[in-house]
């Protein structure tokens, strides 16, 4: 397991984004194991926002490599946010491979403000910090 983003809900369950083995772990505050999520790219960080869904970004699966380094790129299709319940069904989401404004490419971080609105962080060729309005 390689641990990129955990959650607490307040229900005391923590949410661990486990980005290599495209997963989300679930277990008790004491660390027993609950159940897991598949079906997600690479996540890279998971919140509980106030309305009771869960938000995760994900990086996107492996493909490739740099032309500048040996390093591992990404394929944007499968980039995004995915909104899903606490149990892990898929409620909605979006992201593109394109850099034009509401796309997400390589979703990293994510952050809901007092008013409901959504920040997404994209690293790699995104390098950008995106705010989505609730409408």
């Amino acid at each position: 397991m390689i641990p990129h983003g955990v959650e607490v809900d307040p229900s005391g369950l923590v949410y661990v984004a486990d980005r290599e083995n495209s997963r989300i772990q679930i277990f008790t505050s004491t660390g027993q194991y609950v159940s897991e999520w598949r079906g997600v790219h690479r996540p890279n960080e998971i919140l509980h926002g106030s309305d009771g869904a869960m938000y995760v970004t994900e990086l996107g699966m492996r493909q490739g490599t740099s032309p500048d380094a040996d390093e591992v790129t990404v394929v944007t299709p499968h980039s995004g946010v995915k909104i899903m319940t606490k149990n892990g069904q898929w409620l909605g989401g979006w992201g593109a491979d394109t850099h034009t404004s509401g796309d997400i490419v390589a979703a990293h971080a994510v952050g809901i403000d007092s008013e409901g609105s959504l920040y997404v962080g994209e690293t790699l060729d995104g390098a950008r910090l995106q705010k989505f309005v609730r409408v």
